[in-house]
C-alpha cells in the first residue's frame, strides 16, 4: 500500500503543477515516476510492472472506444492510402534509421513497429478540443487511426508468436480475426441493447462495460492472443453511436486514474539511457514528425485532400501511438528488448506525444502552407520561364 501511495502523491503533484503552469501533463507524470526511483521510494518491480500492464490494458481500451468504422464516411479511399503508406513507410523507415544508428536487428525491428502507428489518444483529443472530429477532416483521421490501429495489432500478434514457429503465428491471427469479428457482432447487435436498457443506470452500464472488458481480455488469454489486443477490441465493441458517448462519460475518471498510475509507474521502470543512446534518440524522435508531416502532406494531396487538410493531417500524426508502449513493454518482458532500449522508445513516445498540440498549432499550418504556395508558385514560374525561352 505504502507504494501504491507514492505512485498516488507523485501524480496528484503533476497534475497540480501542469493545471499551475498550463503544460502537458504525461512528461510530468514521467518525471514523477523518475523522482520517486531517484529518491528511492519507487514501489517494488513486480508493483510497477502490474501497473504498467494494467495501464496499457485501460490505455488501449479508452482508445479502441473512440474509434467505429461508421465515422470514416465518403474518405475510404483516402483512409486506405494514407493509412497504409503511412504505416509501412514509417514502419520501414524507422528500422532503417534503427539498423544506421547502431541498433542490432531484432531491436531494430521491435523500434520500427514502434514508429509506425500515431496515437489515437492525442489526436482524438485534439479533435474534440477544436471541435474537428465530426468534420471531414476529423472524419479521415479516425479512419486512418483505425487502419493503423489494426496494423499494429497484427504486428503485435506476430512479433508475440514469432518465436514459437509459423503456425503458432497463423493460429494467433486466425484467433485474432476471430476476436474481431465477435468484436463487429457485438458492437451492431448486443451493445444496442445494453445502450438501451441501461441509459438511465450508470451502475449497471458500468458493469456490462468492465464485464465486456474482462471478457474480451479473458478470450484473448484462452486463445493465447496479447491481452492488450483484446482490450483493444473491447474498446472497438463500445465504440458505436449511442454507446460511446455513454461509455466515455462512465469511465473517462477511471481512465484518468490508471493513465496517472500507468505514466509514473512508466517512468520509475524507465532507467535513463546511456550517453552513447541520445544521438540515436534524437535522431529517431526527429525522424518521426520531420518524415510523418511531408510524408503524410504529399500522400494525402495524392488521395485528394486540399493542401491545408493535408498539412494539418500531417502535423497531427506526427507522434508515435500508445500501442508504442506496448510494443515496448513487449519486446522488454520477452527479453528481446534492454532495459536502455525500452526506455528510449517510451521516451520517444512519450516526447512526441506532448510535442505534437504544440506543432499541429493554426500558425504552424499556416506558415507551412505559405512556404508551399511560395515553392509552387516558384515552381511554376521557372517553367514558365523554360517554356518562354524555348
Amino acid at each position: 500500500m505504502t507504494g501504491l501511495a507514492a505512485i498516488l502523491i507523485a501524480a496528484a503533484v503533476a497534475h497540480a503543477i501542469a493545471r499551475a503552469a498550463r503544460i502537458p501533463v504525461i512528461p510530468l507524470l514521467l518525471l514523477g515516476g523518475l523522482g520517486l526511483t531517484a529518491l528511492g521510494k519507487a514501489p517494488p518491480p513486480g508493483m510497477l510492472r502490474a501497473g504498467v500492464e494494467l495501464g496499457l490494458v485501460v490505455l488501449v481500451f479508452a482508445a479502441g472506444a473512440e474509434l467505429t468504422p461508421r465515422r470514416i464516411g465518403r474518405r475510404k479511399r483516402a483512409v486506405l492510402f494514407v493509412g497504409i503508406s503511412q504505416f509501412l513507410l514509417l514502419g520501414a523507415g524507422g528500422w532503417a534509421v534503427a539498423l544506421l544508428v547502431g541498433f542490432d536487428a531484432e531491436a531494430s525491428l521491435y523500434i520500427g513497429s514502434a514508429l509506425a502507428a500515431s496515437s489515437t489518444l492525442v489526436i482524438v483529443g485534439l479533435l474534440k478540443r477544436r471541435q474537428q472530429m465530426f468534420e471531414s477532416f476529423g472524419r479521415l483521421l479516425t479512419g486512418i487511426l483505425l487502419l493503423q490501429d489494426a496494423g499494429i495489432i497484427v504486428t503485435l500478434v506476430v512479433l508475440d508468436r514469432v518465436g514459437a514457429g509459423l503456425v503458432a503465428v497463423a493460429w494467433s491471427l486466425l484467433a485474432t480475426l476471430v476476436m474481431g469479428g465477435v468484436a463487429w457482432a457485438g458492437q451492431r447487435w448486443v451493445v444496442p441493447w445494453i445502450a438501451l436498457h441501461t441509459r438511465y443506470d450508470d451502475e449497471r452500464l458500468l458493469l456490462w462495460v468492465l464485464a465486456i472488458l474482462f471478457a474480451t481480455c479473458g478470450l484473448a488469454m484462452v486463445l493465447h492472443v496479447p491481452v492488450t489486443v483484446g482490450a483493444f477490441l473491447a474498446g472497438v465493441t463500445l465504440s458505436g453511436f449511442p454507446m460511446n458517448g455513454l461509455v466515455r462519460g462512465i469511465i473517462s475518471s477511471l481512465t484518468d486514474f490508471f493513465l496517472a498510475v500507468f505514466f509514473v509507474a512508466l517512468g520509475a521502470l524507465i532507467v535513463v539511457p546511456h550517453e552513447s543512446y541520445l544521438m540515436p534518440g534524437i535522431v529517431l524522435g526527429g525522424f518521426v514528425i520531420l518524415a510523418t508531416v511531408p510524408l503524410v502532406t504529399l500522400i494525402a494531396e495524392r488521395a485528394g485532400l486540399s493542401t491545408r487538410s493535408a498539412i494539418e493531417s500531417g502535423l497531427l500524426l506526427s507522434q508515435t501511438s500508445e500501442f508504442s508502449l506496448v510494443i515496448a513493454v513487449q519486446g522488454f518482458e520477452g527479453g528481446t528488448l534492454n532495459a536502455e532500449v525500452f526506455s528510449l522508445i517510451a521516451m520517444i513516445t512519450v516526447g512526441t506525444m506532448t510535442v505534437t498540440p504544440f506543432i499541429s498549432h493554426s500558425r504552424v499550418t499556416d506558415w507551412l502552407l505559405c512556404g508551399s504556395i511560395r515553392g509552387g508558385s516558384g515552381v511554376a514560374s521557372r517553367q514558365s520561364h523554360a517554356a518562354g525561352t524555348s
